[in-house]
C-alpha cells in the first residue's frame, strides 16, 4: 500500500462544483482566433475572393483590417458574422 489516501469530495463540494458556470467554446478561444482569413471565409461560404469583397464593401459581410506590418496583417472576418450572414441569407423550404 501506498502512502496516498483518496480523498472524496464531500456532498457539499460536489454540489459547489455542479454550480460553476462553465465557460462556453467562444469564451475558452482567444479574440483573435475567431478572426478567419479571407481565404478560409470563401471556403466556408462557398463563394470567389472577388465576391467576398464585393460583400464586404456593401456592408452585408462585416470585416476587420488588421493594421500593415504586423504578421497577421489584412482582412479578417470574425466566425459569427459569418455565421449570421448564412443565418440571413438560408432560404425557407
Amino acid at each position: 500500500m501506498s502512502g496516498y489516501q483518496t480523498v472524496r469530495p464531500s456532498g457539499q463540494e460536489r454540489e459547489r462544483a455542479r454550480n460553476v458556470p462553465r465557460m462556453t467554446a467562444a469564451a475558452a478561444t482567444p479574440r483573435a482566433s475567431r478572426l478567419v482569413t479571407v481565404d478560409d471565409a470563401c471556403e466556408q461560404l462557398g463563394i470567389a475572393k472577388t465576391k467576398l469583397y464585393e460583400l464586404m464593401k456593401s456592408g452585408d459581410l462585416a470585416s476587420v483590417k488588421l493594421p500593415p506590418g504586423t504578421e497577421m496583417s489584412g482582412r479578417r472576418v470574425e466566425q459569427s458574422e459569418i455565421d449570421a450572414f448564412i443565418a440571413r441569407n438560408r432560404v425557407q423550404t
